[in-house]
C-alpha cells in the first residue's frame, strides 16, 4: 500500500503545519475574559508582543509608600511608573490584578497614555488585557479630561488587525462622550479601510452615552452593512438604559427586518429592567411579527426573575409555535428551580401538545430528583410514545447538567429498549462535556447490549473532540463485541475527517479481528472521497469474508464517483468471478 502511505502521511505533515500556524496565530492574537466588573464595550485583547516584558512577580521588597499603595485605595505615588512597579511586585496574582485595577480607576487622566504604555511591556495574557481595558474605562470616566491624541498615538501603532480596531473604537468611544464632532471626523479621516466596524461600534457605543438621538442619527445614515446594524444595535442598547420610551420609538421606525426585531428585543429587555408593567404594556401593543415576539420574550426574561406565573402569561401573547415552546421551557425550567410545585400545576394545566411536552422536559428533571415517584405517577399517564419520547429527551437535557444523577434514574426504569436508550442519551450529554468521566462510568457498566450502546454513544460524542484519546481507551477495552464495534466506530469517524490520522492508528494496531473491523469499517469512510486507498486498505482485511465484503462494497462506491477508474480495479481485483460479473453488470 505505498501509494496510500506517502499519500497519507503527506496529508499529515500538511495538516501538521497548518495545526503549528494555527495555534502561533492563536496564542499571538486570542482574546480573553475581561473582569466581571468592565463596563460594556467592544473589549480588548493582547494587542501586541512586547519587546522587553516587565515581569509579573519582582523580588525586591516595597517601600512604605509603595506599602500604603497596595493597602489604600487612593494613596497612589505621583509617578505613574513607580505606581505601575508596586502593583506589578505584587507576588499573589489576585491581589496583583486587583492592584492594577485600583491604579487605573485612580490615575489622573493625564497619566493614562504612559501606562498604556507601561501595559504594552507586560507579559501577553489576561492580566495585560484586563488592565488595559481598564485604563480605557478610567479614560471614560472622565472623557473631558483624558488626553486623546496621546491614546490613539499609542493605538495607532499597534499591529493592523481586529485588535487595533478594537483599541481603536474604545478610545473613540470615550472621545465622543464629551466630543462626538472630533471623535466622528477622526475616525472618517482615517485611510480606507481604517474605520472598520468594529471602530465605528464603539464610537457609537460612547456617543449613545451622552447623545443617544445623535448617534442614532449617524448611524441610520450609515450604507447598510454589517458595521451599521453593529452600530446601531450598541446604541439602542445604551439607549433604552436611560430613556426606553425614546429607544422604544426609534427601534419601531427602523426598517423591517433583522435589526429591527432585534432592537425591539433589546429595549423591551432593558425597558423592564426599570419598569416591568409599561414594559409589557409596550411589548403586546406592538403588530404581530417577529419584532413583537422579541419584545415579549426580553419582558418575559426579566419578569420570569419575580413572577413567573405573569412571565407564562405574557408567553401565551405568542403565536403557537416553536418559538412559544421554546419561551414556555424556558419558563418551566426556572420556575421549577424556585417553586416545583407551582411550575408542576402550571404544566398540567396547558393543553395537550408540543407547548406542554417543552415544558415537562424542562422541569423533569428536578422533579424526578425531588419526588420520582409522583413524576414517573404522571409520565405513566402519557400515551406510551409520547412517554417514550419525553424520557429520551429528558436523559439528552438531564445528562448535560448532573450525569451521574441521570444515569442513576435511568438504570431504574424498566429494562428493554427504552431503558437503553435513555441511558445512551445521557452518556452522550454527559461525554459532550466529560468524555473521559462518562467513559469510566460506561466501563463500569454490566456486560451487553446496555454498556454496547452506552459506550458507542461516548464514543461517537469524544470522537469529535479528540479521536486520539478515544482511539487510545477503545485499545484498553477486551476483546469482544463492544472492543469490535468501538473500532468501528473510531475509525468510522476520524476516517472521515482526518484519514491520514486514522491511518497511522491503523497502521499501529496489532493483528486481530477489532483491526479487520475497524480498517473495514475506515475503508467505507474513505471509499467517496478516496476509492483507491480506500481499496488497498480493504485488501489488507485478514479476514477473507470481511475484505471480500468490504473490497466490493468500496468498489460499488468507486462506480458512482469514476466507474471507468472502478471497472479497471474490478477487472483485475481478488474476488471471485461472480462477484466482478455483478460489479460490472450494475447489479
Amino acid at each position: 500500500m505505498s501509494f496510500t502511505r506517502h499519500h497519507l502521511v503527506a496529508m499529515t505533515v500538511a495538516g501538521l503545519a497548518g495545526l503549528a500556524a494555527g495555534v502561533w496565530l492563536d496564542r499571538q492574537w486570542l482574546d480573553r475574559e475581561p473582569m466581571a466588573d468592565r463596563v460594556e464595550s467592544p473589549g480588548l485583547v493582547d494587542l501586541a508582543q512586547p519587546e522587553a516584558p516587565v515581569a509579573e512577580t519582582p523580588p525586591p521588597a516595597r517601600s512604605g509608600a509603595n506599602r500604603e499603595f497596595a493597602g489604600r485605595r487612593r494613596s497612589i505615588p505621583l509617578d505613574p511608573a513607580s505606581a505601575f512597579a508596586a502593583a506589578m511586585a505584587e507576588s499573589d496574582p489576585g491581589r496583583r490584578a486587583q492592584a492594577l485595577q485600583r491604579l487605573a480607576a485612580s490615575i489622573d487622566p493625564a497619566s493614562i497614555p504612559q501606562l498604556l504604555a507601561l501595559a504594552d511591556r507586560m507579559p501577553a495574557g489576561q492580566l495585560r488585557s484586563e488592565f488595559i481595558q481598564h485604563l480605557l474605562n478610567s479614560a471614560g470616566r472622565q472623557p473631558g479630561n483624558a488626553p486623546m491624541g496621546p491614546m490613539l498615538a499609542w493605538a495607532q501603532q499597534l499591529p493592523a488587525g481586529e485588535h487595533k480596531q478594537r483599541a481603536l473604537g474604545a478610545i473613540l468611544g470615550q472621545w465622543a462622550r464629551s466630543d462626538a464632532a472630533g471623535a466622528l471626523a477622526y475616525a472618517q479621516g482615517l485611510p480606507p479601510g481604517g474605520a472598520t466596524g468594529t471602530l465605528l461600534s464603539g464610537l457609537a457605543q460612547g456617543w449613545a452615552q451622552s447623545d443617544p438621538a445623535a448617534a442614532a442619527a449617524w448611524a441610520s445614515s450609515l450604507p447598510f452593512s454589517q458595521a451599521r446594524d453593529s452600530a446601531l444595535q450598541n446604541i439602542v442598547s445604551r439607549w433604552a438604559q436611560s430613556d426606553p420610551a425614546a429607544a422604544a420609538a426609534f427601534a419601531e421606525g427602523l426598517p423591517t427586518g433583522r435589526v429591527k426585531n432585534n432592537a425591539l428585543g433589546t429595549v423591551a429587555d432593558r425597558w423592564a429592567q426599570s419598569d416591568l408593567g409599561q414594559a409589557a404594556d409596550w411589548a403586546r401593543s406592538l403588530p404581530d411579527g417577529r419584532g413583537r415576539v422579541e419584545a415579549i420574550r426580553g419582558v418575559s426574561n426579566q419578569l420570569l426573575n419575580s413572577n413567573p406565573r405573569a412571565a407564562a402569561e405574557l408567553a401565551g401573547a405568542l403565536p403557537v409555535g416553536s418559538t412559544r415552546n421554546e419561551v414556555m421551557a424556558t419558563i418551566a425550567g426556572r420556575w421549577a428551580q424556585e417553586d416545583l410545585a407551582g411550575a408542576v400545576a402550571w404544566m398540567q394545566q396547558l393543553p395537550d401538545g408540543s407547548e406542554r411536552s417543552s415544558a415537562l422536559t424542562a422541569l423533569g428533571s428536578r422533579w424526578i430528583e425531588t419526588d420520582s415517584k409522583s413524576a414517573m405517577a404522571y409520565l405513566n399517564t402519557l400515551p406510551q410514545d409520547d412517554r417514550n419520547s419525553l424520557l429520551q429527551t429528558l436523559g439528552t437535557r438531564w445528562g448535560t447538567t448532573d450525569p451521574t444523577a441521570a444515569m442513576q434514574w435511568a438504570q431504574g426504569l424498566e429494562e428493554g429498549a427504552l431503558r437503553t436508550g435513555v441511558m445512551a442519551r445521557v452518556a452522550s450529554s454527559w461525554a459532550n462535556n466529560a468524555p473521559q468521566e462518562a467513559a469510566a462510568y460506561t466501563a463500569n457498566l454490566p456486560a451487553g447490549e446496555l454498556q454496547n450502546k452506552a459506550a458507542l454513544s461516548v464514543i461517537q460524542q469524544w470522537s469529535r473532540s479528540d479521536p486520539q484519546a478515544v482511539a487510545d481507551w477503545v485499545s484498553s477495552l477486551p476483546e469482544g463485541d463492544l472492543r469490535g464495534q468501538a473500532f468501528q466506530s473510531v475509525a468510522r469517524q476520524w476516517g472521515n475527517h482526518d484519514p491520514a490520522s486514522a491511518a497511522a492508528w491503523l497502521d499501529g494496531l496489532p493483528a486481530g479481528q477489532s483491526r479487520d473491523q475497524a480498517v473495514g469499517a475506515f475503508a467505507n469512510a474513505l471509499a467517496s472521497s478516496h476509492p483507491e486507498p480506500a481499496v488497498q486498505w480493504a485488501e489488507s482485511i485478514a479476514d477473507e469474508p470481511l475484505r471480500l465484503s468490504r473490497i466490493e462494497s468500496v468498489a460499488r462506491s468507486w462506480m458512482k464517483v469514476d466507474a471507468g477508474a472502478a471497472r479497471a480495479y474490478i477487472a483485475q481485483s481478488p474476488l471471485p468471478e461472480e462477484r466482478r460479473n455483478r460489479l460490472l453488470n450494475g447489479r
